[in-house]
C-alpha cells in the first residue's frame, strides 16, 4: 500500500447510521457541498475527533482544570440518567463536518474523510461520560440526531463552527480563536519567546502557564501604544488609553476589528504592525 493511500485511509471514519438523508440545498449543490441528515446510535460518535470545533468540552477538556458542568450539562445527564429513550428528541444532536462522504447504503455506513464536530462537543463529552458510567448489564444505546456538512471551504467551516455554537454562549477570544485572528500575534510573541502559547480559545484555562493570557497582553500592548498611533483610529484622535486598563473585552474586539481592517486600510494596518512588531528580540 502507498504512504498516499494509507493516509487517506487512516483520515476515513466510518460512521454507522440508523438512517440518513441527502438534504442539500439547490444553493449546496451549487457551491458543491453535500448535506446530511439522520439518526446514528450514540456509542458511533464517540470516537469522532472535534479539532475544528470553536471549543471542546468544556468540563474535563485534556490539560486543563476541571470546569464546574453548566446547565446545557446537567440537563443532557439528567436525560441520560432519566430517559434515555427521549435523548434523540430532547437533545440537538450533531453538527459535524467532513472534506468528503460516500454512503453505503447496503451497510448502512457513512465512510467520511477528515471528519470533526463542529458543534456537540459538549454532547460527545457527556455520552463518554454516561457509556463510562453506566452499568456493565445496561445495553440501552440511545440514539442521536446527526447533520453533516461536506465541504472543503475552510473559511466557511469555521463560520458554521461560531454560528452553530451558541447553545452555551461562545466568548469573543474563542470567535477570535477560530477565525485566526490570533495567529499573527502567536507568532510575533514566539519571536521572543519560543514556546508561548497564547489563549485562543475558553477551553484554554490558563494553568502552570501552559497559555498566556490574550486579552491582558493585548491590553498592556494598547496601554503602550504612543498616543498618537492609537489617536489615529479615533474620530476625536485624543488618543485616550483610559480603556486599556479595565475594559479587556473591549481590547480584544478592538483588536479583531484590527485585524479585519488591516489589509484594506492603512491606519489600521499600521495599528495592527505595532502590535506584531513589538516582540522582536532586542
Amino acid at each position: 500500500m502507498t504512504s498516499a493511500k494509507a493516509a487517506a485511509q487512516s483520515a476515513a471514519f466510518k460512521l454507522p447510521y440508523i438512517t440518513c438523508r441527502n438534504i442539500s440545498a439547490p444553493e449546496d449543490d451549487e457551491a458543491n457541498r453535500k448535506i446530511y441528515s439522520g439518526h446514528a446510535k450514540a456509542s458511533s460518535v464517540l470516537d469522532l475527533e472535534d479539532n475544528e470545533n470553536v471549543r471542546e468540552y468544556l468540563v474535563d477538556a485534556q490539560g486543563k482544570q476541571k470546569q464546574t458542568p453548566t446547565l446545557v450539562h446537567q440537563a443532557i445527564r439528567k436525560t441520560l440518567n432519566d430517559n434515555p429513550d427521549q435523548f434523540s428528541v430532547l437533545n440537538g444532536g450533531m453538527v459535524i463536518v467532513a472534506r468528503g462522504a460516500e454512503v453505503d447504503d447496503k451497510n448502512k455506513v457513512l465512510i467520511l474523510k477528515n471528519p470533526s464536530i463542529i458543534n456537540g462537543s459538549q454532547t460527545q463529552g457527556e455520552l463518554r461520560r454516561y457509556f463510562a458510567r453506566r452499568p456493565e448489564d445496561e445495553e440501552l444505546d440511545p440514539s442521536i440526531k446527526y447533520e453533516i456538512i461536506v465541504t472543503h471551504d475552510v473559511d466557511l467551516i469555521a463560520e458554521i463552527s461560531i454560528a452553530r455554537n451558541f447553545q452555551n454562549d461562545v466568548r469573543a477570544i474563542s470567535i477570535a480563536g477560530r477565525r485566526g485572528q490570533l495567529d499573527d500575534l502567536e507568532v510575533a510573541l514566539q519571536r521572543s519567546f519560543p514556546k508561548a502559547q497564547l489563549r485562543k480559545s475558553e477551553s484554554d484555562v490558563i494553568t502552570n502557564g501552559d497559555y498566556t493570557d490574550t486579552e491582558k497582553l493585548i491590553q498592556v500592548i494598547f496601554a503602550l501604544m504612543p498616543a498618537s498611533l492609537l489617536g489615529s483610529l479615533d474620530s476625536n484622535g485624543d488618543g485616550s488609553k483610559v480603556f486599556a486598563y479595565s475594559q479587556k473585552t473591549r481590547c480584544l474586539k478592538s483588536f479583531t476589528r484590527l485585524c479585519d481592517d488591516q489589509e484594506n486600510d492603512q491606519t489600521a494596518r499600521r495599528v495592527y504592525k505595532f502590535f506584531l512588531a513589538i516582540f522582536w528580540p532586542s
